[in-house]
């Protein structure tokens, strides 16, 4: 894929309230029948005489194109009282799909200089390489026009195409353009209409499209840097995959089983039973994977929401049926205003599978501490499992001897290989139940070990401290 064309009303800018408002500012002023709120949203993604005159098929097409003229001129005036907002995560979402090198262009139903002025005001008109408004061809949606115009300009076949919107109207565009379509279930639209409409994908928040945008660009580039992603998919979609081979300067080359990944709970270990059976309440699954826990959890009525860095597991997830999945970083979520999960707290924290290796290095506990401050309830937990490596630098007397050149035996760096895709190298901590409590305590926080399991690994339960 190398081209998403996005509509703007409904998708990108939460125009419903201005738009709605301007309508019935027109109606009262052309002295036209009442028409409802609902009424008038629905028409939203039509251009302006096509609304009007599905409103009022009765009217003569004089009074229409008055309609349209006087809606253009309340809208300004009201740009200044009933300023449209993106939707939450939209920059972000731009920011990340323009990073995986995508062209990004829109095409909407309102004029072209309304367009140019509302994503510049906006502050995202950066992102486009192309804007294509109802002025600028002879039909409009859900006529192919804008699509194909879009393509011609950009040099981009159908086939390399997304087309996001909220209306049926932007589905039929894309699908008569021979273009894939993405629905979103936030904007104006409802899901039904976008089923009907043939959309391809349904959305509820933009920032799922990460997933969608990494998944067909995986399909054409063998070089795409999700490994664990792409054996997730691979195993999920045809129920084997080739081995998911893991290296590190410590060891010897190993391979992580990816049917384990996929594991009910009765074929859990001890310790991930344990774990599962003490969650309560609001329930964040940090480097969830292919959801195995979350969907445990889901079935006993846990309101639990999944997060991981791979978006190519992420949508595993959501196609084996985690309701809310989300492409995140653990750091960085509840730090922008806009993500679909800002402002959360939660009452269990779930970091499985040796979750908490994902810190990194002891280094950074400090800073993961901070970001457990942001993110859990009071009297929340932190329910994560470790294992103590240490056993690996026993001499044959007995005793444990570390390199004098090693900062914390914990501290390991691996690389994973799938097929032809090679991740990049990444640093990941094991830490003892000892040194966990010691940090923690210095951090504010009280350790709890509940479970050991067989070999060397234990589950521990994290509180703020008293």
């Amino acid at each position: 894929m190398k081209l998403v064309i996005f509509d703007f009303d409904g998708t990108l800018g939460d125009t419903r309230h201005t738009i709605v408002t301007t309508m019935q500012m027109t109606i009262a002023e052309m002295g036209l029948s009442d028409r409802s709120d609902d009424d008038c949203a629905s028409k939203i993604g039509l251009p302006l005489d096509g609304c009007f005159r599905a409103l009022y098929p009765d009217e003569r097409e004089e009074t229409i194109q008055r309609c349209a003229d006087v809606y253009r001129r309340i809208f300004q005036e009201n740009l200044l009282t009933l300023k449209p907002q993106v939707f939450p995560g939209v920059r972000e979402t731009l920011s990340a799909l323009k990073a995986q090198g995508l062209t990004l262009t829109i095409a909407s139903s309102r004029w072209h200089r309304s367009l140019s002025e509302l994503t510049r005001d906006l502050g995202i008109d950066q992102y486009f390489s192309y804007l294509v408004g109802a002025d600028d061809v002879e039909k409009a949606k859900p006529h192919p026009g804008p699509v194909l115009k879009t393509l011609s300009a950009m040099g981009v076949d159908s086939s390399e195409a997304l087309v996001v919107g909220d209306m049926n109207v932007d589905i039929l565009m894309g699908v008569h353009a021979g273009a894939r379509t993405c629905g979103v279930t936030y904007g104006n639209g409802t899901k039904k209409e976008l089923e009907e409409a043939g959309a391809d994908y349904i959305i509820n928040s933009i920032d799922e499209l990460l997933a969608i945008a990494l998944l067909h660009n995986e399909e054409s580039d063998g070089n795409e840097t999700d490994p664990m992603g792409r054996a997730i998919a691979d195993y999920h979609r045809t129920g084997t995959a080739d081995r998911l081979r893991v290296f590190s300067p410590m060891f010897d080359e190993d391979e992580i089983p990816l049917s384990t990944l996929f594991r009910s709970y009765a074929d859990m270990p001890a310790v991930e039973r344990e774990a599962l059976d003490m969650v309560k309440g609001r329930t964040l699954d940090v480097g969830a994977g292919a959801g195995c826990h979350s969907l445990v959890l889901q079935q006993r009525g846990i309101d639990v929401t999944a997060i991981d860095i791979s978006p190519l597991s992420v949508e595993v997830m959501k196609e084996r049926g985690v309701k809310k999945a989300y492409v995140q970083d653990f750091f960085t979520l509840g730090h922008q205003q806009t993500s679909v999960m800002s402002g959360q707290r939660y009452d269990t924290i779930l970091m499985l599978m040796n979750g908490i290796g994902m810190v990194g290095t002891l280094a950074r506990l400090p800073e993961f501490f901070r970001q457990l401050d942001r993110l859990l309830a009071p009297d929340g937990q932190l329910l994560c499992d470790s294992s103590d490596i240490s056993y690996v630098y026993e001499t044959e007397e007995g005793f444990i001897e570390y390199p004098e050149d090693m900062a914390y035996f914990g501290e390991l760096n691996y690389q994973m290989q799938y097929k032809d895709t090679i991740g990049k190298p990444f640093p990941w901590l094991y830490i003892d139940a000892e040194t966990l409590r010691q940090i923690a305590e210095a951090n504010g926080y009280a350790v709890e070990i509940v479970a050991e399991g067989e070999h060397y690994e234990y589950l521990a339960r994290v509180i703020k401290g008293q």
